[in-house]
């Protein structure tokens, strides 16, 4: 008799340690599914603003852009975005090319490369804003995201860095054509 009792217990007890152990597991999973689905709700909101990002068209302003305003721009940009200049690797100020003319006035464009590296895509969403407020006469025209280190070698909770290499554009009035008239077909 004092057996059974003790076999009883013993049931109860490795019946409720596994209830537990399920219970907690359960929680674990639902603290899991929830992070999961708020991590890939961030990413279609990074991706979204990526598409809004490369799909702005470009904008024809007046007067030639000087290349060391581009080198600043880029820097003022950096740095009212919050981000440590370290994460700029390059910029580089491409030559003007001249597009042509219509209805008598010049056209030229500037191109800009900007690279970023270890730098994560919220961060870099963060600056691509801000220079689009800040500077809209340059369009990007062209954006390359990489995983700076592979994702498996990243910690639980890291957010993935990346490089990123930008392509940006201005599109500009030079000034009247040569010998063009102002009755010229647009």
């Amino acid at each position: 008799m004092k057996t059974r009792r003790i076999l009883l217990w013993v049931l109860v007890a490795t019946s409720a340690g596994w209830c537990a152990w399920t219970a907690a597991g359960a929680a674990s999973a639902g603290r899991d599914r929830a992070a999961a689905s708020s991590d890939v709700g961030e990413l279609l909101a990074l991706a979204a603003d990526l598409r809004d990002l490369r799909g702005r068209t470009p904008t024809v302003h007046l007067g030639r852009k000087d290349k060391a305003d581009v080198l600043d721009s880029v820097a003022s940009s950096l740095s009212s975005s919050g981000l440590p200049r370290s994460s700029l690797t390059s910029v580089t100020a491409g030559a003007e090319s001249p597009l042509g003319a219509r209805a008598g006035v010049s056209h030229a464009r500037q191109t800009a490369r900007v690279q970023f590296d270890d730098i994560t895509v919220a961060d870099f969403l963060r600056w691509a804003a801000r220079w689009q407020r800040e500077n809209p006469a340059w369009i990007m025209t062209a954006i390359d995201i990489t995983p700076a280190k592979p994702p498996a070698t990243l910690s639980p909770g890291e957010a993935p860095r990346a490089r990123v290499r930008v392509e940006l554009e201005s599109v500009f009035v030079v000034g009247p054509s040569a010998g063009s008239s102002a009755r010229e077909e647009p």
